[in-house]
Formats: structure tokens, C-alpha cells, sequence
């Protein structure tokens, strides 16, 4: 057994411990657990622990003080999705890793902090294992507070999936609340009243026909209706108020990373009393030069391990790594293989996590 396959043993045990957490948004204890086995492992490196709004992340360094740069940061996200109670009941099913976060991402976590205790005393320039727990739910108080707090890197790597693909591209997300304010009036009388869930109505058809839903993977801007709600709760009353969120999922260079040029363009889109806002924040694309230098080394690296062409791909999704974005730090995202994020069959391929290992090392060591 050779020394990767050995430590593919130690990167199996920790995936299974932290799978068995059930990590999610509404169990603060839990995410503190996932935490703490992380920090128990790399006890003995100097670190810093972050918390805003009750959310706890950690930032672990290979020097004695924080440097004021860092050369490469590894992220890793610990918090998952809620799922049924039996998927935080690890299995290994022939090749396949299963349980609620084996894909996304707590086996390639396992990978990082395993990488960061093999690599980070053999390296002689600054890098961070940067350890989250709120990335499911936008990374607003993890990798985006770090990043407040001055934390800087030339590149940066986020183990989300991908199947042993470099993702250079992803779309920038922002959530557009739509409030359409009108006058009450009996239902028998219509027209002594202004409709407002008829206006908000009127709007989203607006915006669907602007960013029409495409009926099979395509790379362009999508614009999805989440919810719509009203308090009128009456069946002969014309309602004065109405509400609706809108998930927009857009590719670079669609928009501004300015909140009030957003809000202008939407709102130019109607003439109806139409109020609209933000959610918390909005998290720039990806959008990686592929001539990239690390980006070149690290998809040469992996063609030599995985003896094939490695693809330089997009991805629909938004990650921690859109955060990075907006200080200027290029980054991509390199994971395992493994397929069911979200789902109630959710599994990462073992072999692929000791190939993921042995890039990213290759790659770290030659940054030297």
C-alpha cells in the first residue's frame, strides 16, 4: 500500500465521523461539533476562530503569525443540508462513500485537513485551511467574514464536487424580493380596488419572459420563482399587498456587482407600484482566466495523475468561492467524483478522493 492509499484510510475515517454530525443550519451545536473534530486533529497548528451572528469558522496557518498574504487558501465547508436520519448513518457501498454530505463536501474536507497536516510544514509560503460552517446557507458569516476581517490570497481552492474538473466559471446569485402594494375592494366590484397580487402577478410574467426558463442545461441567465404570499387571507376581498422572492442566477458579466444598478434595471422592467430589494448580499460569478498560471499547473498535475484530459468546466451552482471574488482573489473549485448532492442518495466515489489528494499535493508542493 502506497503512502496515498494509506492516507485515503485516515480521509475515509474522518468522512465517516463527520458525516455521522448532523451539521445543519438548525442544530448550532452540531456545526460546533464538525468544527471541533477538525481542530482536534490539527491541535497543534496556529489558527484563528471567527464568529458573527452565532456562526463559527476557523482559519489554520503554517507560520507562527497570521501572514499578511496568504499564497494558497484551502476551503472546506462542514455544514450540509437537513436530511432524513438514516443519511447521517455512513455507509461504504462497494467504490462509494454514502451519507448526507460524503459529495458536498465532508469527504473532500476530510481530503483538505489531511492534505494541510501532510503538506503544510513542507511548503515555504504562506497557506490557510479556511474551515466554514454556513456555506449551504449563503457564507455570509464564514468565508465572507474572514474575508471583512482582511483575510487575502493569491488563489484560493474550494473542494465542492466536480468530478475531478477544474470549475473556472460559475453564476453569480442574488435573491430579488418583489412587494406589490394596491387598494382593497369587494371582489364584487373589482375596479373600485387595484389588484395587488394581479400586479405582482403582471411582473413575474414580466421577468419570465425577460429570463425564460430553458428547457435543458444551457449557460444562461435563469430567474426562478421561489415563493408568493399575501395577507389577504379572504375570499371576497381584493388583496392590497402581495409578496414573491425570485432566485436569479446569472452568468458574468450580466450584472453589476452594485446593489442600486440592479434594482434599476428591475425596476425599469415595469411601470406598475412595485417595491423592490435585495436578500443579504450578492455573490459575484466566477469567471477564471483559463490561461490562469495556477490554473494551468494544476489541470497539467492532474492529467498526469488521472492519465486523461481534465476538463476546465462551469457550473450553475454558487459556492464560497464567488466571496473571494470580490476582493479580487481568483480561485477555483476541484473535488471529488461522486453524484446525489441534496438528494436522499448522496455518495463520493473513494478513489476519486485519493486522486483528489494526490493532485492537490503535487500541486501544493511545486508551488514551492
Amino acid at each position: 500500500m502506497n503512502i496515498v492509499e494509506s492516507q485515503t484510510k485516515n480521509i475515509i475515517k474522518l468522512a465517516t465521523k463527520l458525516i455521522s454530525i448532523e451539521s445543519t443550519k438548525d442544530k448550532p451545536e452540531k456545526l460546533a461539533e464538525a468544527l471541533s473534530v477538525a481542530k482536534g486533529l490539527l491541535s497543534s497548528y496556529s489558527y484563528i476562530k471567527y464568529e458573527k451572528n452565532g456562526i463559527k469558522s476557523l482559519l489554520f496557518y503554517n507560520s507562527k503569525s497570521l501572514p499578511n498574504k496568504f499564497k494558497i487558501i484551502l476551503n472546506a465547508h462542514l455544514d450540509v443540508v437537513p436530511a432524513k436520519s438514516n443519511q447521517f448513518l455512513p455507509k461504504i457501498v462497494g467504490n462509494r462513500l454514502v451519507g448526507r454530505g460524503a459529495c458536498d463536501m465532508k469527504a473532500s474536507a476530510a481530503v483538505m485537513i489531511y492534505l494541510f497536516l501532510d503538506i503544510s510544514n513542507k511548503v515555504n509560503y504562506p497557506l490557510g485551511l479556511q474551515l466554514v460552517t454556513d456555506e449551504e446557507t449563503g457564507g455570509y458569516n464564514g468565508a465572507k467574514y474572514q474575508l471583512e476581517q482582511g483575510i487575502r490570497a493569491d488563489f484560493v481552492i474550494t473542494g465542492e464536487p466536480t468530478d475531478l474538473e477544474i470549475v473556472i466559471k460559475s453564476k453569480g446569485t442574488f435573491s430579488l424580493f418583489i412587494k406589490a402594494s394596491g387598494t382593497n375592494a369587494h371582489s364584487a366590484t373589482p375596479w373600485e380596488g387595484r389588484n395587488a397580487l394581479s400586479s405582482l402577478v403582471d411582473y413575474i410574467q414580466i421577468l419570465q419572459k425577460k429570463f425564460p426558463t430553458p428547457i435543458q442545461e444551457a449557460w444562461k441567465t435563469t430567474c426562478s420563482l421561489m415563493w408568493i404570499t399575501t395577507t389577504n387571507k379572504t375570499g371576497n376581498v381584493i388583496p392590497d399587498q402581495a409578496e414573491a422572492k425570485m432566485d436569479i442566477r446569472y452568468i458574468p458579466k450580466s450584472f453589476s456587482a452594485n446593489e442600486k444598478e440592479i434594482i434599476d434595471f428591475f425596476s425599469k422592467l415595469t411601470t406598475k407600484e412595485i417595491a423592490l430589494s435585495l436578500g443579504e448580499g450578492i455573490k459575484l460569478p466566477q469567471d477564471v482566466d483559463p490561461n490562469n498560471q495556477f490554473v494551468q499547473q494544476l489541470k497539467r498535475i492532474a492529467e498526469k495523475v488521472v492519465k486523461t484530459d481534465v476538463l476546465l468546466s462551469s457550473r450553475h451552482y454558487a459556492t464560497d468561492i464567488m466571496h473571494f471574488y470580490r476582493y479580487n482573489i481568483n480561485g477555483v473549485c476541484f473535488g471529488p467524483k461522486g453524484k446525489g448532492l441534496h438528494s436522499d442518495y448522496e455518495y463520493v466515489e473513494i478513489t476519486s478522493l485519493y486522486q483528489q489528494y494526490e493532485i492537490l499535493k503535487q500541486f501544493l508542493l511545486e508551488n514551492n
